[in-house]
């Protein structure tokens, strides 16, 4: 995903400032898709209930 990204997109994933943050354990990752897949293995017994609620995945503020 970083090589496509970068030659794709023209910049490093890691070079990104924007963030998913978990809204479970507050860690960071760079796609919505990590996030997802994140909450499904990490806290796979919230993830069906958030899913549920209609989870919004949004990206981190840094404000």
């Amino acid at each position: 995903m970083r090589i496509h990204h970068k030659l794709a997109h023209g910049e490093s994933l890691s070079k990104r400032e924007d963030r998913y943050r978990c809204p479970e354990c507050d860690r960071e990752v760079e796609t919505k898709r990590g996030l997802s897949n994140h909450l499904a293995k990490v806290h796979r017994d919230r993830w069906e209930k958030l899913q549920e609620d209609g989870l919004v995945l949004t990206l981190v503020d840094e404000d």
